[in-house]
């Protein structure tokens, strides 16, 4: 018995030393874990105050809002999710270019609001007020900058000139330095967007269903560019390259087209609509010049365009003018320029292709846009059916054209002509007598206009000129 009794007191005095070893460890790693947690939480925190001091000094040189206190900061740590990024799942996001859309990094970025609104860097809110002002001198590669309001609400871009003056946006606006300055992105739902897109692209005052047709359109080109945007930081720009956005702020009227259409699209991989006719659209015979001269020699009917006075134009430009576009545009040489003429035209008029020949050059003007580019008007004045003048187009209105050449009178030297023609003097100046606004594919916007004058809804206008039936929602 005492054997047995010596043996139980020592498995008894091992399970004790065990315990007070297992406590002892357990005590040790709980301090180890709360010294841990103390840096991290430490670290978290300085790294946090000094992302608030950095932009709490910078509101002090650019007049930014007040800071956000860490009470505020604590309760938006988990990032809370705005009504303006709550739908994703129709949003689109619109690349804003600066003034006059001429280019797409912009060197300050200004808002202004009359309700506050929330500034978030890299997701974690760092500012809340009803101003904003950040360069691009101030923003490090990588850094994201975001502004919303937490009802979605309009935001006004004070650096920012468009035809309405300084223009807002709802949702979201997305900022961050790229290699030539600050990108400014728009994130908002679609059928918002479209608003804007039908305000700029259409005038109100048009009939109601011209612009619910606008707004189908407008819809489906949306969808398809959302499509193909893959992994871009934006579906498309606001600008003409695309379907002008918020150039003009949306109407009443714009929003009832958009809302009545709510969701409808065109079966249409790709669709594209432009200004103005030459009312030449269902035609197929025109694809010679005199062919295309007799058409358009024709008075138009009263009110087809819907009386737009772009429906027939003229203007003359200078043989230095082209010139200039052609060094610049395709490496021309020749200092003069003996001949210009049609090479190829669709059949319903449009210029398709030029031959231009001069001393020992001779080039090839191919597509519709380059014709236009190459005989841009620029400063010279080009006249409209109704009298009214234009300058400082940087490209023709349309390529539905026909061209009368104007030579030097006095020239230094002539050419000669093919086939033991009389020798010509070089060009001085080409007389243009054309019609319509645009690249004349798709919808026009004022034949649109015309129809629903004459009584088509828009379901009818849009099966005249693309001849497909609409999505329903």
């Amino acid at each position: 018995m005492n054997r047995e009794k010596k043996w139980r007191l020592r498995v008894l005095a091992g399970l004790q030393v065990f315990a007070a070893a297992a406590i002892a460890g357990a005590i040790l790693y709980l301090l180890y874990r709360y010294v841990q947690y103390g840096e991290r939480f430490a670290r978290e925190t300085g790294a946090r105050r000094q992302t608030e001091n950095l932009w709490t000094a910078d509101s002090e040189k650019t007049d930014f809002g007040p800071a956000v206190s860490e009470a505020a900061e604590s309760e938006t740590a988990d990032s809370k999710i705005t009504a303006a990024e709550e739908n994703t799942e129709k949003s689109i996001r619109v690349r804003l270019l600066t003034d006059d859309f001429l280019g797409e990094y912009h060197e300050e970025v200004i808002l202004t609001c009359e309700k506050s609104f929330d500034v978030k860097l890299d997701g974690k809110r760092i500012r809340k007020g009803k101003t904003y002002r950040v360069r691009a001198s101030e923003l490090k590669k990588g850094q994201a900058l975001q502004a919303a309001r937490k009802d979605g609400g309009p935001i006004t871009v004070e650096s920012l000139n468009r035809a309405d003056g300084h223009p807002q946006y709802a949702g979201i606006l997305r900022m961050y330095r790229g290699d030539g300055g600050i990108v400014l992105v728009n994130e908002l739902p679609l059928e918002e967007y479209l608003c804007g897109v039908v305000a700029s692209e259409m005038p109100s005052d048009y009939p109601e269903e011209a612009l619910k047709a606008q707004a189908v359109c407008a819809r489906t080109y949306a969808c398809c560019c959302i499509q193909n945007a893959g992994n871009e930081d934006a579906d498309l720009d606001d600008s003409v390259s695309y379907q002008v956005y918020n150039n003009y702020q949306a109407t009443d009227q714009s929003r009832r087209a958009v809302e009545a259409t709510a969701g409808e699209t065109l079966p249409l991989d790709e669709i594209q609509y432009y200004s103005t006719s030459c009312q030449s659209e269902h035609r197929e015979d025109l694809d010679s010049d005199k062919a295309f001269r007799g058409f358009l020699s024709q008075e138009p009917d009263a009110g087809e365009e819907f009386d737009s006075p772009w429906l027939r134009w003229e203007t003359e430009i200078s043989a230095r003018d082209i010139l200039q576009e052609l060094v610049s545009g395709y490496g021309w040489q020749a200092d003069r320029i003996d001949e210009i003429r049609t090479v190829r035209r669709a059949g319903n008029g449009q210029v398709l292709e030029l031959e231009v020949r001069g001393g020992d050059e001779t080039e090839r003007i191919k597509g519709e846009y380059a014709v236009r580019q190459v005989l841009s008007p620029g400063q010279t004045i080009l006249r409209l059916r109704d009298g009214e003048e234009h300058s400082g187009m940087r490209l023709l209105p349309s390529a539905f054209f026909w061209m009368e050449m104007v030579r030097q009178q006095d020239p230094k030297d002539g050419v000669s002509g093919k086939d033991g023609e009389e020798a010509k003097p070089p060009i001085d100046k080409v007389a243009l007598h054309g019609g319509g606004y645009g690249h004349g594919i798709g919808m026009s916007q004022c034949g649109a206009a015309a129809l629903a004058e004459k009584g088509l809804d828009y379901r009818e206008i849009l099966e005249y000129y693309y001849s497909v039936g609409i999505n329903s929602r």
